[in-house]
């Protein structure tokens, strides 16, 4: 409740204990009393709480909360307090606590005795930043505890009318917006907020009649509601609401409708409230007369004798009881009835009585009254004279009418004889005696001074020109002079007021003349204050100048303090003048803020970015230093800009480390710079289940794989003789022989047992038995006779247990990984490289020439069944991603893309044994691809690679923070030679993280060319190993071969 319902409630309650007025609404007023009474209270409590724990700026904050603590109990501490509390106790109402007296005298000590509010208060610096917000609502709730902790405040006092205007300007845009939004609750509380405002008048709104009446529109509804459900008191409140706004909004007017309604409403609630009043009166009539029959019966029954007027007054009683009864035209109990009969016939016996026994008493009194009435006639004439004196002396006195009471004193007769017959006549005269010599004593006094203030008068002021002191006491003087005349009797007052105009006339011409120089000098000082204002202390300008504006602006604002501290009104600085001081005051408080946090933050930058070992952690507090620059109103909008573009980019150390140094294949790697922490590891150290059964199925018990090869040549009956053949017969129809178990059966010049492979069902390559018999050309005898050596050399258990160790990769006893698949590869390309350029020999075979010797027989191993293992091989790494180091060796992944390209992911088991392979092209393409692979090793490229990417990372110190760039280029290259962070520095610049600058061999520090300039404050990063160095030795190391795609960002090295 606000303090305009409160004050509304109050009066409703005195009305009703001097009027008789709003009976039917006593119990919602007593209860309604209650609640904000306590509500009231426990604000209070909270206060001196707060006043208790020494928080006086709080607990006066919290006190002038809407509505205040103290208005508030002025409001509810009513005069009929205890007239109050007796009527509720009578009707059985709810009775309101009382205000402690001790908690409202501290809180009235916190409130008036708190110490002066300067500008560097708290809440003047509240009160200035919600004022730059425009939070007009916020900063009067401030100003508001200014006002109350130091109500002389100077800069508050004339804060507040624009204060007040900006309030009701915020609050006319909320009512238009929500009668705009139709929004009827917004209205109606934005309504009780506006007129809870002390200063609000119905003028200042616009839209103040439209609202009222949308507040009068929800009235008449809740009116319709009441009736609805009888509840007619509610209905008689809110029609009082409605008939008074009428009258107090101008301009807010009924439709037909509401006026109809308004009168049906009327009509029907006096009805209820006549109703309820007659009952109430002759409920009151009953209880009346039943109270006075008790009392009258208890007296007879106690036997208690009255007066004879006693009885009358009981008579004339019992008559208007009974008539008011009679007056309410409602049924009279019989037993009420009978008990009224019996005691008016009771009081008419005793009074009759009573008169018949005071018959003898009369006849006495006539008799000494006759006897004195001579004395009295003497006194007569005496007393009414002395009173008339008593009557003149005392309203002379009254009136301070000197002249007349020295009159009345003169000449009086028989003065004893009415000082005895008139009581205080001799006090009477004694106390106009001494008026009479005060006045004059007075007047006396008076006219010394106004002789002296003449004498100054006289010599035209001249003690008092020019000098402030002087002037100061003559204006004392002249205020005391004006009090004294104020205070003599009416008849002097004319003449000594005269003397005093003439003074106080001339002294208004020499104020105003020294008004005019002072305000003169004080614009003069003014106008330098403003000058260092607009040029010095202005946003965006950054510190240097907001320092010395500063520093120039201090001496004059003391000299503005101890100039303008004059005591005369009239010399002291006018309103327009003081508001420009006021705006000057504000301006240095406000830009002396900006300008320490400015510093704070700067200072904090300063000592993170130039740590003597700088860490992630100083980079963290450095950027949040640099956050709060960006946020200060001195920082330079260009600088601000560049300072947005550092914190949008979100820089942490770690998340740059990780981005420059992990390349683009370790991307989706969690685990990628733990790896580089440590030695390479190119194995699982944990079985896989699914791994080693795909080992099992593909290489250690698939058939196809686990074959004898068999090399077989044709040879003629007589050179058999001779265990000889001739080295054409190298190239009969039947050289290569697969056989899944056993040895090839001959049959002398017959027919041979041959295993031949087909494409069976689905396209599966599967094995057969067939009995062949050759025929040969000439019709020679022959014998088919298997080389030993190039069945060995071509087995391909041989392959994969011997040369490759494929069916050792996994030690199934340890359980453990016992090689590294990337060194089978390498074996692998070894063996087709070895094949073209070494092969296998074969002894004792007949040359063309026909001499015995050897032969060697090159590629011979078949390029398809490689194939098969490389690919598998591959695949069987996928199983276990990561784990193998197959993304460590860009060769190997080229090389598996090469294979895929080949079509080598399609070749199952089995198909390299198709006899007619070596006469397709792709024969040549894989032996040529598995040939070209060998020249590099993929353990010594994946070892290597891992090396460069670990010696960059440097064990996460490989990118360090070194510093931070300067708003002057000059500077931050003065600062790289002289500290020398490194060869090469990185930053930000608006396309992101960069190289900025190099060291040239001269030992000079100069920006890289082509790029954009270096975002001010950016930090600076250095590495602290060579990257082009690493880079090259690694490059060299591995036959200069192509890595790009495969580095990180950090050797993505500038073009010379």
């Amino acid at each position: 409740m606000n303090l305009r319902q409160s004050k509304a409630l109050v009066t409703k309650i005195q009305e009703l204990l001097h009027r008789d007025q709003h009976k039917p609404q006593a119990a919602r007023l007593a209860k309604e009393f209650l609640e904000i009474c306590e509500a009231t209270n426990k604000r209070l409590e909270q206060c001196v709480s707060m006043v208790e724990n020494h928080n006086i700026v709080g607990a006066v904050q919290l006190a002038n909360q809407s509505p205040p603590v103290m208005e508030m109990i002025k409001i509810l501490s009513i005069d009929e307090a205890s007239k109050w509390a007796q009527y509720c106790d009578n009707q059985n109402l709810p009775q309101a606590p009382v205000f402690d007296a001790s908690s409202i005298r501290a809180l009235t000590h916190a409130l008036q005795n708190e110490d002066e509010i300067g500008p560097t208060h708290p809440l003047s610096r509240e009160f200035t930043q919600l004022m730059m917000s425009r939070d007009f609502t916020g900063a009067y709730g401030v100003l508001q505890a200014i006002l109350e902790l130091d109500p002389s405040n100077q800069s508050a006092n004339q804060a507040r009318p624009e204060v007040e205007q900006g309030v009701l300007r915020t609050q006319a845009k909320k009512l238009n917006a929500a009668l705009r939004d139709n929004d009827m609750d917004a209205v109606n509380r934005l309504v009780e907020e506006v007129e809870d405002m002390p200063f609000f008048e119905a003028k200042q709104l616009d839209c103040w009649p439209q609202a009222k009446a949308c507040q009068v529109d929800q009235w008449l509804g809740q009116t319709s509601a009441a009736i609805q459900a009888q509840d007619w008191q509610t209905s008689s409140e809110l029609l009082d609401k409605v008939l008074q706004t009428q009258k107090q909004v101008a301009g807010l007017s009924l439709n037909q409708k509401q006026e109809n309604f308004v009168r049906e409403a009327s009509e029907w609630t006096e009805q209820k409230e006549s109703t309820w009043l007659k009952e109430e009166e002759y409920n009151d009539a009953v209880r009346q007369l039943d109270a006075f029959l008790q009392n009258r019966e208890n007296d007879r029954a106690r036997n208690v004798s009255h007066r004879l007027k006693d009885l009358r007054e009981a008579k004339r009683q019992l008559d208007e009881c009974w008539a008011r009864l009679q007056a309410i035209e409602q049924a009279v109990p019989r037993e009420l009835q009978g008990r009224t009969q019996r005691e008016r016939a009771g009081l008419a016996r005793d009074i009759q009585q009573m008169e018949k026994g005071n018959v003898g008493v009369t006849v006495v009194v006539v008799a000494v009254c006759l006897a004195i009435c001579a004395f009295v006639v003497v006194c007569i004439v005496s007393q009414n004279s002395g009173k008339e004196l008593r009557a003149n002396l005392e309203s002379a006195i009254a009136e301070r009418r000197v002249g007349s009471l020295k009159g009345s004193l003169t000449g009086i007769k028989m003065l004893d004889l009415k000082k005895f017959l008139v009581a205080g006549l001799k006090e009477t005269m004694s106390e106009a005696q001494l008026l009479i010599k005060q006045e004059e004593e007075q007047l006396a006094a008076v006219d010394a001074h106004l002789s002296g203030l003449e004498k100054e008068k006289g010599a035209n002021f001249g003690n008092q020109r020019g000098n402030d002191k002087n002037i100061e006491l003559f204006t004392d003087k002249l205020i005391t002079a004006t009090n004294m005349v104020a205070k003599l009797a009416p008849e002097f007052v004319s003449g000594q007021e005269d003397r005093l105009v003439v003074v106080q006339s001339q002294w208004l011409t020499v104020l105003r003349e020294e008004a005019t120089k002072k305000a003169n000098e004080d614009t003069d000082l003014l106008v330098q204050m403003e000058a260092i204002l607009n040029k010095d202390l202005q946003p965006g300008k950054g510190p240097v100048p907001v320092r010395k504006g500063l520093k120039d602006i201090q001496p004059l604002l003391t000299q503005w303090h101890t100039t303008t501290n004059r005591q005369v009104p009239m010399l002291q600085p006018g309103t327009a003048i003081r508001q420009r001081f006021a705006n000057v005051e504000a301006a240095h408080v406000q830009y002396g803020g900006f300008l320490r946090d400015w510093d704070n933050a700067f200072q904090a930058a300063e000592v993170a970015g130039t740590a003597a070992n700088p860490t992630k952690v100083t980079l963290q507090d450095y950027l949040a230093a640099i956050a709060k620059l960006q946020t200060n109103a001195l920082t330079e909008p260009n600088i601000v800009d560049d300072l947005k573009l550092i914190a949008q980019a979100k820089i942490d150390l770690d998340v740059i480390i990780k981005e420059q140094i992990t390349p683009a294949t370790f991307k989706g790697d969690a685990d990628f710079l733990m790896k580089l922490s440590g030695p390479l590891s190119l194995k699982p150290d944990a079985p896989d289940g699914p791994a080693i059964i795909f080992l099992d199925d593909k290489f250690i018990t698939q058939k196809y794989v686990n074959c004898e090869v068999v090399w077989i040549v044709a040879v003629t009956f007589a050179e058999s003789e001779m265990k000889l053949f001739s080295l054409k017969s190298v190239q009969g129809p039947w050289d290569i022989l697969y056989i899944e178990s056993g040895q090839p059966g001959f049959e002398f010049n017959k027919k041979c047992r041959l295993h031949k492979f087909y494409r069976g069902n689905r396209n599966q390559i599967a094995f057969s038995e067939e009995v062949y018999r050759p025929i040969p050309d000439n019709n020679q005898a022959y014998r088919l006779v298997i080389i030993k050596d190039v069945s060995s050399y071509l087995s391909q258990k041989n392959i994969i247990r011997g040369r490759l160790g494929i069916s050792d990769l996994w030690d199934r006893d340890k359980k453990e990984w016992t090689s590294e698949t990337l060194a089978i590869l390498d074996r692998l390309n070894q063996f087709v490289r070895n094949d073209a350029e070494v092969g296998v020999t074969i002894p004792n075979i007949q040359l063309p020439d026909g001499q015995l010797g050897t032969h060697t027989l090159k590629n011979v191993s078949n390029p398809w069944f490689i194939a098969y293992l490389a690919g598998n091989l591959y695949e069987f790494m996928d199983l276990m991603p990561g784990e193998w180091g197959l993304e460590w060796s860009p060769q190997v992944q080229r090389d598996r893309e090469s294979l895929r390209k080949l079509r080598a992911d399609n070749i199952k088991a089995g198909d390299w044994m198709i006899s007619d392979l070596r006469e397709r092209k792709e024969w040549l393409a894989l032996r040529t691809h598995f040939f070209n692979a060998a020249k590099i090793s993929y353990v010594k490229e994946a070892r290597e690679y891992h090396r460069l990417l670990s010696s960059a990372y440097d064990g996460g110190r490989g990118i360090r923070f070194s510093g931070y760039q300067r708003p002057d280029m000059d500077d931050t290259l003065q600062w790289l030679e002289q500290e020398n962070p490194g060869s090469e520095i990185f930053g930000f610049t608006t396309n992101g993280y960069e190289l900025l600058y190099t060291r040239n061999p001269d030992g000079k520090f100069i920006i890289v060319s082509g790029n954009v300039q270096p975002l001010t404050y950016t930090p600076l990063f250095s590495l602290s190993k060579d990257r082009k160095q690493l880079l090259d030795n690694f490059i060299k190391t591995m036959n200069n071969g192509d890595y790009d795609g495969h580095l990180p960002p950090l050797f993505d090295l500038p073009k010379n």
